[in-house]
């Protein structure tokens, strides 16, 4: 039977005999409805319960012609199941198949992370997701072919298999996450020592070795240095730009990152590269991640973050644009907008907007950097 939508808040209390009430097949659907007192002397021609007929024979008005033992009525149970099990066997359906898409999606992805030579390290923890992966696979079909298995049931045992199949597929990803970043900086590392050393043998000053023992952003951010011939050099520029773009990469991966069509921001990705900004390579990250995105790095910051991740990093990103400011000699132009920003940073209901003075300070470091680079 077909129920009009709003017969489902009736149907316990009336097919219950728990108020009075009826029910009446009109235009193909079972109208299920409950009696107002002034009804009661009303003949409706229509069939009603036990209750609503109790309480119509105590006013001695009506002939229906039939009594309460005449009635058929449906169990509760019955009618719930047969408005409920079609929701719930579509619910089990959508959870199959959205398990065994990311089945298919993760299985192709774990042989080639086994074939790949930078995870020979990890092979062992490879083999174990892929062979949780393959029993999740082989319950999903056992549950698919099943067809004894009470609709409630069904869904429960889909929902964690789906559950666990969603932990696989985030595990997959964090491990190869770890072997990436770890790889990156490794090659990060090699190149900024390569670039410092390289500007010892051209230079051959105390200050120069000094570059080269320096891994890291720090060693390609360095200030410029005074070779023996007098001149002027710019340690790690290439070098400069190339991690600023990777980690306005690892930022916009981060928090773009989705789990079976699901967005999840990896937070432990989003803070690993926030908490590497600081005055050497800020205008350089947020430069390149408006030049590769077309967004301002700011506002997709702001709206990402949570409350604690505001107050942290943006402080953090804030004073590094003030100490970058202050090294360009321009602080008395960043000053009022870094003012607004930590004193929002500060209240319990962070203005997302206001990532609108991190882009004017930004707008005025890009100005002075082009000023200084075409007097240079």
């Amino acid at each position: 039977m077909t129920f009009s939508v709003g017969s489902y808040a009736n149907i316990p209390y009336v097919y219950g005999n728990l108020l009075p009430g009826g029910w009446a097949n009109l235009s193909g659907q079972t109208h299920v409805f409950t009696l107002d007192p002034d009804d009661y002397c009303f003949n409706p021609g229509i069939g009603l319960n036990l209750n609503a007929l109790g309480l119509l024979s105590q006013v001695g008005m009506g002939n229906y012609g039939f009594g309460g033992a005449s009635l058929n009525l449906p169990d509760v149970q019955t009618v719930a199941e047969s408005i409920c099990n079609p929701i719930t066997n579509n619910i089990t359906d959508g959870l199959i198949k959205q398990s065994k898409t990311a089945v298919e999606s993760a299985k192709p992805k774990l042989e080639a992370m086994l074939n790949d030579e930078k995870f020979k390290d990890k092979k062992a923890e490879i083999e174990a997701l892929k062979k949780r992966l393959e029993e999740q696979e082989q319950k999903l079909k056992e549950l698919e072919a099943d067809t004894s298995m009470k609709p409630n049931d069904k869904q429960k045992k889909a929902q964690e298999i789906h559950d666990e199949i969603v932990k696989i597929t985030n595990d997959c990803i964090a491990l190869s996450a770890s072997v990436t970043s770890t790889a990156a900086a490794a090659a990060d590392n090699t190149a900024a020592d390569n670039t410092a050393t390289d500007n010892t043998a051209t230079d051959n000053t105390a200050t120069d070795n000094t570059a080269t023992e320096t891994q890291g952003y720090a060693a390609a951010s360095a200030a410029p240095t005074t070779g023996t011939s007098g001149t002027t050099s710019q340690p790690a520029t290439n070098t400069d730009a190339k991690q600023a773009q990777q980690l306005a990469d690892r930022f916009h991966d981060a928090i773009t990152k989705t789990s079976l069509g699901i967005a999840c921001t990896d937070d432990e990705e989003f803070e690993a590269v926030c908490s590497t900004i600081d005055e050497n390579n800020v205008s350089g990250i947020l430069s390149k991640y408006q030049d590769s995105y077309g967004n301002s790095f700011m506002e997709d910051f702001m709206w990402d973050a949570d409350h604690e991740q505001k107050q942290k990093y943006g402080r953090q990103i804030a004073r590094a644009l003030r100490e970058k400011a202050a090294s360009l000699g321009i602080s008395d132009k960043c000053k009022d907008s870094i003012e607004k920003i930590l004193k929002e940073l500060d209240d319990v209901n962070i203005d997302n907007d206001i990532y609108i003075e991190f882009d004017n300070v930004l707008t005025e470091i890009e100005s002075a950097e082009k000023a200084k680079k075409s007097q240079a």
